[in-house]
């Protein structure tokens, strides 16, 4: 399961993008192009008085895009204390901002372009799956794309135009749970469970994380979600509910794993043994089931810890007490996050075991073919 709060950061700058795609006004001050590095040299350069110098590249860049295409600019791009890099060659491709001073107009690197890098390591993640997975692999990554499609088109424009964030992010979470799943694993009485289970504890998850941000009088007031709320202009966001919106589709991606699994042992197990009965096929469902919930605890906690290790970081150099940490609402919000989202994939087992295991019960055996997919 990837960390929820990388996912959250990634949503909230796909909303941004899509306000400024949607037409959002930027000053000529603002104007951001591509451009590439020609020649680079490093100058030591006072910025503050009683301060130390900084190193600062000052570039030869060409204007790749933009009403300014085709100039030959200076531009500068200053170093963080402590770094040796980044360091711009001749070559690379950047991004560039005009500022616009009493002095004139001044140029600085605000990134690198590394959106190529994207590509090919997206294009090397699709053939390792199509390698690895073939046609299931395809499923999956037609699966992986109506995702993002419903997140784009559906549930980003409806949260910009002010919709509650629990409503559209449920509904988008369903949609996308319902397509994905029939999509990567076949039309059946098993992922017609899958997706039942599923269903069942996202609603769980997102009463308890209603109830949770309550409680902890947790506001959402993050600093990504104030910068979307900045660029948002007279629109208002509700920003706690966007912060359960985050743990409602992030939450999706493992209960989709859980649900199918464990929906597939119950089957598999009546497969192997018609005499079993749905209390018997719960029963052993579930053993498989609790190797699954332990495993993930430490995972989740882990994969967690790793997204904010950063922010760990800065709270042990500071020696702030660990109740004060753990009182912070940024600590707090990724806490509540982790634990409410845990509580949601727990209760997906004994709930898609048990329904996996009635349906089951009452049915046939299902052979499955070669790809794994049983039969209706």
């Amino acid at each position: 399961m990837p960390p929820l709060a990388p996912l959250r950061q990634t949503l909230l700058a796909l909303v941004i993008a899509l306000q400024y795609a949607c037409g959002s006004p930027s000053s000529a001050a603002d104007a951001q192009y591509e451009a590439t590095v020609h020649t680079s040299r490093v100058e030591e350069r006072q910025l503050l008085p009683d301060q130390p110098p900084v190193p600062t590249q000052v570039l030869t860049v060409l204007i790749g895009t933009g009403p300014r295409r085709g100039e030959v600019v200076q531009a500068e791009a200053q170093r963080l204390a402590g770094q040796t890099g980044p360091s711009y060659r001749a070559g690379d491709h950047v991004i560039v901002q005009l500022l616009t001073k009493p002095s004139g107009e001044e140029w600085i690197v605000v990134d690198a372009v590394r959106v190529g890098t994207l590509y090919w390591i997206a294009g090397l993640f699709a053939g390792a799956v199509l390698l690895v997975a073939g046609r299931r692999g395809l499923s999956s990554l037609l699966g992986l794309a109506v995702s993002f499609a419903v997140l784009v088109l559906y549930v980003l424009p409806r949260l910009l135009a002010g919709w509650s964030p629990i409503l559209v992010s449920v509904t988008g979470a369903t949609l996308i749970l319902v397509v994905t799943i029939y999509l990567t694993h076949g039309r059946s009485r098993m992922t017609s469970v899958a997706i039942a289970g599923t269903a069942i504890s996202l609603v769980i998850t997102a009463l308890l994380g209603a109830y949770a941000l309550e409680a902890a009088h947790l506001t959402g007031l993050s600093e990504e979600a104030l910068f979307v709320q900045q660029n948002l202009l007279d629109q208002r966001l509700d920003l706690r509910g966007l912060l359960l919106a985050g743990v409602i589709i992030g939450a999706l991606g493992v209960l989709d794993d859980i649900t199918v699994t464990q929906t597939s042992v119950v089957f598999a197990l009546h497969e192997a043994n018609a005499a079993l009965r749905w209390r018997e096929l719960f029963e052993r469902g579930m053993t498989v089931g609790r190797d699954h919930i332990a495993s993930l605890v430490n995972t989740l906690a882990m994969a967690y810890v790793g997204a904010g290790l950063p922010l760990l970081l800065l709270f042990t150099t500071y020696q702030v007490p660990f109740a004060a940490g753990l009182n912070s609402e940024v600590i707090a919000e990724e806490v509540v996050r982790t634990l409410v989202g845990s509580l949601g994939l727990v209760a997906a087992v004994p709930i898609t075991t048990l329904l996996a295991a009635l349906v089951a019960a009452q049915g046939e055996p299902t052979r499955r073919d070669s790809h794994g997919e049983g039969g209706p």
